[in-house]
């Protein structure tokens, strides 16, 4: 059955005023209804999400594999918009390896698998290429792709805090080998044949198998009537993609986000998994669709309608895409500030797109600019977040006993009438006594604990801010057991010694700040690569050579550092009482002390931990 041809009003002031009257009326009407069936579709969704949460799926045995990948953030966009993430492996290719959130389960996926001959992905977009680099170190296996995808593995796009918050950033730069997508990727094991299937975006491209007559999509399909896309898509290309699918047999086609469509009856029927469903039917109502709409506004723009006006009656409530399709679509609106909308739908259908506006022009005008802020503040909140880590923190208080504890020895060793626990007051004991031997020996003690240790603590820092794969401690640790991090050590070590000092000659605190922030500059410099010391303290030095920029930014990460460690020693201080009074109150005094001096332990450590890492993250932002 053709689908109806929609109702225009006449293109006069009256009778555009009387359809927004009915059109409203509509809604209203709809709207407990639509609601209401939202709550459903959200616990179906949130059903299969956990029925599939990072769940591997052989479909054919040792030929064709699906891996789930879940989180907890990745559940509002299934629950909201239906998107699940999925990653394929088709003999020995891995076809989009996902999103970054997606990591740590791809990486026991593939060390638990087949060899892996080619890392293939299908479009630019973040959900799809965020592990490309990661698979690729991991396996071997040259990323293949088009121009314009591999230029994204690169040095992918900067997102909007929506798409980081649920995808996560992917980082530029690769060492892995890249390879264009031609008319054919042809491994070991399989050969697929390439087919350019924008629409979605440019520059996309899709894999099918004669042999299984297996379309792996990419994005090139996601629904039947999807009306919500990004600003990329491109109406004209996606009618061209589906003629071009249908120009071979498609038993079974396979996306990015949900279910496996197939006829095939040697793939079994799983729930939530693999649906029992045509996939060239599927294309032919896609492209009825799709025909449908750009002729329907063809005709709107034909009488000269305004767009909102045939925006409406592209989605009259009367249809069933209409309010099926609203609560997602205007989530996706809202959540992404516009950049996912009906609106954008219409646009591309348009044969003049510059003169679509949009829908709402003021609240799409201003996400640029907060988009922009929120960035900055969320890097910032969430750099304070990584010092929090139990592994930071511990190993900076470890480091801190090896100073402490070493000074202390050494002390009772220049005056046995000292106690051990007396390191704060250890070095002008040792001074005293005149004992710059040990100084000296404890000195270098120092050096190598903030080399080694503090190194390895520093480095974990520097790959969580920039988002790279993280390693053990150990593996740090071992990194960063290199002469020339003797030299950033030893400018930290300077700052303890002169705070210890201090008690007797206050005027050693001046030097402290700007020694410890230049050590962590050096510090940065040769934890993020493997560079001599003369390396390192040029690639240190060419990041502060602007020192207006320079001041200001440290300014601004000193003040938030000030801010949050204010805060959590306020949480520190309330945490102890409370702990203390109610051990006490039990009769546990003791462990009530204990306890107090944990947490006020932790918020020292913290303290530190949230100075190297802000000061990673300022030599991180400064570029090279």
């Amino acid at each position: 059955m053709p689908l109806p041809q929609p109702r225009f009003p006449a293109n006069e002031p009256r009778a555009i005023a009387w359809f927004w009257l009915r059109y409203w009326l509509w809604f209203f009407l709809l709207l407990p209804w639509m609601l209401a069936r939202q709550v459903f579709v959200s616990a179906y969704q949130l059903v299969a999400a956990l029925a599939t949460w990072n769940r591997r799926v052989t479909l054919v045995a040792g030929v064709f594999e699906l891996q789930h990948m879940t989180s907890l953030g990745s559940l509002l966009a299934t629950m909201l918009f239906g998107e699940r993430f999925v990653c394929s492996r088709y003999h020995d290719v891995i076809i989009d390896p996902g999103p970054l959130f997606g990591r740590r389960i791809l990486r026991r996926w593939l060390e638990r698998g087949a060899a892996v001959s080619a890392i293939a992905t299908t479009h630019s977009h973040e959900e799809h290429i965020g592990n490309a680099a990661f698979a690729s170190a991991l396996t071997g296996a040259p990323i293949w792709g088009t121009a314009s995808t591999l230029q994204a593995v690169v040095a992918p796009e900067q997102l909007s805090p929506p798409r980081r918050l649920l995808m996560g950033q992917p980082q530029p730069g690769t060492q892995s080998p890249l390879r264009p997508l031609g008319s054919e990727l042809r491994t070991e094991r399989v050969r697929l044949r390439v087919f350019s299937s924008g629409g979605h975006c440019a520059g996309h491209a899709s894999l099918y198998d004669p042999e299984r007559r297996i379309l792996f999509a990419g994005d090139s399909f996601l629904d039947t009537i999807f009306t919500a896309p990004n600003r990329e898509v491109s109406a004209a290309d996606w009618i061209a993609t589906l003629r071009r699918y249908q120009a071979v047999e498609v038993a079974t086609m396979v996306g990015s986000h949900g279910f496996v469509f197939t006829t095939d009856p040697s793939l079994p029927e799983i729930p939530f998994v693999v649906r029992r469903q045509d996939p060239n039917a599927m294309i032919a109502r896609k492209l009825e669709f799709m025909l449908w709409a750009s002729e329907a506004l063809a005709e709107g723009e034909r009488r000269g309608l305004p767009y909102a006006v045939i925006e409406a009656c592209l989605f009259p409530w009367q249809r069933r895409w209409s309010w099926r399709n609203w609560f997602g679509d205007e989530s996706w609106r809202l959540f992404s500030a516009g950049e996912f909308s009906r609106t954008h739908f219409v646009r591309s259908l348009s044969r003049t797109p510059e003169r679509v506006p949009h829908r709402f022009g003021r609240f799409e005008s201003m996400r640029a600019a907060v988009a922009a802020l929120i960035r900055r503040r969320w890097d910032v909140v969430r750099v304070h977040g990584l010092a929090f880590h139990p592994t930071n923190v511990v190993g900076i208080l470890c480091g801190v006993a090896a100073s402490l504890g070493a000074l202390g020895l050494a002390a009772r060793l220049a005056d046995p009438s000292l106690p051990f626990w007396s390191s704060f007051i250890a070095a002008p004991a040792v001074l005293s006594a005149g004992r710059f031997d040990l100084l000296a020996i404890i000195f270098a003690w120092w050096i190598f604990v903030w080399a080694t240790l503090g190194g390895g603590v520093t480095r974990r820092m520097a790959l969580a801010i920039g988002r790279a794969e993280s390693e053990p401690l150990m593996e740090s640790i071992r990194f960063c057991s290199r002469p020339a991090l003797a030299f950033p050590s030893a400018l930290a070590s300077a700052c303890l010694l002169l705070i210890l000092l201090a008690p007797r000659s206050p005027g050693l605190l001046v030097p402290v700040l700007p020694v410890w922030l230049y050590a962590g500059f050096v510090y940065g410099a040769l934890v993020t690569q493997r560079l001599s010391l003369r390396e390192g303290l040029l690639a240190a030095h060419s990041r502060i050579r602007n020192g207006t920029a320079v001041l200001g930014r440290q300014v601004r990460l000193l003040a938030s550092f000030a801010a949050s460690t204010g805060l959590v020693y306020l949480a520190a201080a309330t945490c102890t009482a409370i702990t203390w009074r109610f051990l006490t109150a039990v009769g546990l005094p003791a462990a009530g002390e204990l306890a107090a001096l944990a947490i006020l332990a932790y918020a020292l450590g913290y303290t530190m931990s949230n100075l190297k890492s802000l000061q990673i993250m300022l030599y991180l932002s400064l570029g090279p």
